[in-house]
């Protein structure tokens, strides 16, 4: 095998595997933002948790942030769209 054919078949190879992992990168950034949580879910996600008063959720990157009221007390929340994880200030 020529020298010229060996570096031909090595950029062949190169370029198919490039291409295989922008592939998956892709798919997997698509699966992620079909993963996230909507407002609307993430609203009722506070709400079968027991929050009320669930006032405006403002979304930063991929979490929300509002204020509710639990247990009588008014706390500030934050939820991850990509997990649906609350975590609340009081």
């Amino acid at each position: 095998m020529s020298f010229s054919t060996k570096i031909t078949l090595a950029s062949v190879l190169a370029l198919s595997t490039l291409t295989a992992s922008c592939g998956m990168m892709e798919s997997r950034q698509q699966s992620r933002a079909e993963t996230r949580v909507s407002e609307s879910e993430a609203r009722a996600m506070l709400q079968q948790r027991g929050y009320t008063q669930v006032g405006d959720l403002d979304r930063e990157g991929y979490m929300y942030e509002g204020n509710a009221v639990r247990n009588g007390q008014p706390v500030q929340v934050r939820i991850d769209s990509r997990t649906g994880t609350i975590t609340e200030q009081r």
